[in-house]
């Protein structure tokens, strides 16, 4: 029997729900053959849904054959939710994969394997032989320092929770040699909550006498992916806080993500493009700026629920 319009239709609008997530969603068949995938996954894995359906599961993450704790296999006639740690190796993206098995009538339909990225999802710049050197060095339990005791790679276990998130490709030379300061870039997640219009947003500051100031910041911006921005409006002991203390520290939170940015001001503007651009957004709301001022991000570091919280990822 045909599928009628109302199953079509369904299916499309399902489709465009899944496409929409950051999570990726992976289906199955029986035989642990790729049917499906969202946009997610399609850049997590830097293929296209038309490269990858077709494929084993594990093909996806360059098996010949399915591994022993595959969550595919594992999820069939096994716990309703089995979670396993898997590296993407052609990106280099971590995630905490499952896998849950649908049946009807008795029968296996198909498995949804949903993959929650817990590094930041960028386009791969390395070649093959390397990021397999990586993707090995990501499941081992150790790190690596050069004689100067800057961090070259560490693994995400015990070592990871101590020392932070150091996989940058620009942090496996010092930092300071590469880009001549202490900045670090904002992971597209972390890029992403600052600029979205429904993050929640705060500014902590410090006097000179060491009393902690936090206000409501929704002008906070992204200039670029190390620099972000805040516009001046009726901020009095905040501007007086940063005039004799440039670090401050914002906290982004949506949901049950949440990030926390340590800056420190490098500039402060009365005018040109940025401070024109900041103005004329606020001048909207009926708000009038003093300046603006610029900071650039020293540290980042994950407040919210889940197996990176307190973290440091950049």
């Amino acid at each position: 029997m045909g599928r009628n319009e109302q199953d079509v239709y369904t299916e499309k609008l399902m489709n465009m729900i899944l496409d929409l997530v950051d999570d990726i969603i992976i289906i199955h068949d029986s035989e642990h053959t790729v049917v499906w995938m969202n946009r997610a996954g399609e850049k997590a894995f830097d293929r296209s849904i038309d490269d990858v359906i077709g494929m084993k599961c594990y093909e996806l993450f360059d098996n010949s054959m399915a591994c022993a704790d595959c969550v595919v296999k594992s999820s069939i006639g096994g716990p309703s939710n089995t979670s396993k740690r898997r590296v993407i190796p052609k990106t280099g993206v971590q995630c905490d994969c499952s896998a849950v098995p649908y049946y009807e009538n008795g029968s296996l339909k198909f498995v949804v394997q949903h993959l929650i990225p817990v590094s930041p999802i960028v386009p791969s710049r390395r070649g093959r032989p390397e990021n397999q050197f990586y993707t090995t060095m990501d499941m081992a339990e150790h790190g690596s320092f050069n004689l100067r005791f800057h961090m070259l790679h560490h693994s995400r276990g015990h070592l990871f929770r101590r020392l932070g998130d150091r996989r940058k490709e620009e942090e496996i030379l010092p930092v300071s040699l590469i880009r001549g300061s202490n900045m670090v870039t904002m992971p597209e997640p972390v890029l992403r909550m600052v600029v979205h219009p429904e993050t929640n947003k705060t500014m902590s500051t410090v006097s000179p006498q060491g009393e902690p100031h936090c206000i409501v910041c929704g002008s906070l911006a992204a200039i670029d992916s190390d620099k972000i921005c805040v516009g001046d409006v009726y901020m009095y002991r905040t501007g007086e806080n940063l005039a004799a203390n440039p670090l401050a520290e914002f906290l982004v939170w949506r949901g049950r993500e949440a990030y926390s940015l340590k800056a420190k001001v490098v500039d402060r503007l009365d005018s040109g493009p940025v401070f024109e651009k900041v103005q004329k957004t606020l001048e909207k709301m009926q708000m009038k700026i003093e300046c603006v001022w610029v900071f650039e991000v020293l540290e980042i570091w994950d407040e919210g629920i889940g197996n990176l919280t307190g973290a440091q990822i950049a």
